[in-house]
C-alpha cells in the first residue's frame, strides 16, 4: 500500500513528493529546528534516491539557473519585492550596505514554515503552486551573485545556505531569537568584484524609483556606509503615491 509518514511539522507522501508545512511561523525554537531537520532529511533522501546521471543533470540545471541569475543589479529589487510581498503588519524595511555585506530586514512579519521549506528549492515553481512557494520564488537565487553563504533569521528560524549545496538549509545559532520579522544577510564573497558592490550601491541610491511599484511597504530606511536615508511612500489620492525622502 501507499506509505505515508506523518510528523508534527508536516506530511509527506512517497508518491507525490509533496510535503505540507504550516502556513504559519513555528512557535518555538524546537519546532523551527524540527522543520529544518525535516527539510534536510527530505533533500538528502531525494539525493539518495536519485540515480547519479540524474543527479548530474539536476546539478547542471541548478548551475545554469545560477548562471542566468548572476546579476548583482537584481539583488536589491528582488529582495525588496520579497519583503513587500510579506504583507500583513509589515510596512517597514531596512536595507544596509557595508564594505563586508548587504542585508535587508523587514519588521513584524516572520516567514511561515512552508515558505522556509520551499526557499531553497530550484524546482519549486514547477513542482508546487504559487501559494506553496510563498513570497520567495526562483529569483531569490540572484543573491548568489554576491554571496556564497546567505544567512537568514526569521521568527525562531536561523539558517544559512552554501553555494555548493544551495538547496540544503544549515542551522545556525541565532543572535536573539525570535527575530521579529525576517533578516537576510549576504556576506560578500572574498573575491567579489567592486563592480558588483557598486551595482548594489547604485540600486540603493535610486530606490525611490522602485517605491511606487510596491504594495505594502511604506517606509524604507537605506543605510550605505553609515549614511542613512529614509523614504516614505504616501498615497496622496486613490492609487497616486508620493515618495518623500529625508
Amino acid at each position: 500500500g501507499l506509505k505515508i509518514e506523518r510528523t508534527l511539522t508536516g506530511t509527506m507522501s512517497s508518491t507525490t513528493e509533496k510535503w505540507e508545512f504550516e502556513k504559519a511561523p513555528p512557535e518555538s525554537k524546537e519546532a523551527a529546528q524540527e522543520i529544518l531537520e525535516r527539510v534536510q532529511e527530505r533533500q538528502q533522501r531525494l539525493k539518495a534516491e536519485t540515480p547519479t546521471d540524474q543527479q548530474q543533470k539536476l546539478r547542471r540545471m541548478s548551475d545554469e539557473i545560477l548562471k542566468n541569475l548572476d546579476d548583482a543589479s537584481q539583488v536589491v529589487p528582488e529582495l525588496l519585492q520579497n519583503a513587500d510581498d510579506v504583507g500583513g503588519e509589515c510596512t517597514a524595511a531596512t536595507l544596509r550596505l557595508t564594505q563586508e555585506e548587504f542585508s535587508i530586514e523587514n519588521h513584524q512579519e516572520p516567514m511561515t514554515a512552508d515558505q522556509v521549506a520551499a526557499l531553497g528549492e530550484f524546482t519549486a515553481s514547477t513542482k508546487h503552486d504559487l501559494s506553496y512557494i510563498g513570497h520567495f520564488g526562483i529569483g531569490f537565487k540572484t543573491i548568489f551573485s554576491v554571496t556564497d553563504n546567505p544567512q537568514i533569521e526569521t521568527g525562531y528560524f536561523a539558517f544559512q545556505y552554501d553555494r555548493d549545496d544551495p538547496e540544503l538549509p544549515q542551522e545556525q545559532l541565532g543572535d536573539d531569537l525570535p527575530f521579529e520579522g525576517t533578516k537576510v544577510r549576504l556576506p560578500f564573497k572574498p573575491d567579489l568584484p567592486d563592480t558588483r558592490r557598486q551595482a548594489l550601491k547604485s540600486k540603493l541610491e535610486s530606490i525611490e524609483r522602485l517605491l511606487p511599484f510596491l504594495n505594502n511597504l511604506e517606509t524604507i530606511r537605506v543605510e550605505v556606509e553609515g549614511e542613512t536615508t529614509t523614504y516614505e511612500r504616501k498615497e496622496t489620492q486613490k492609487n497616486v503615491h508620493e515618495v518623500r525622502k529625508s
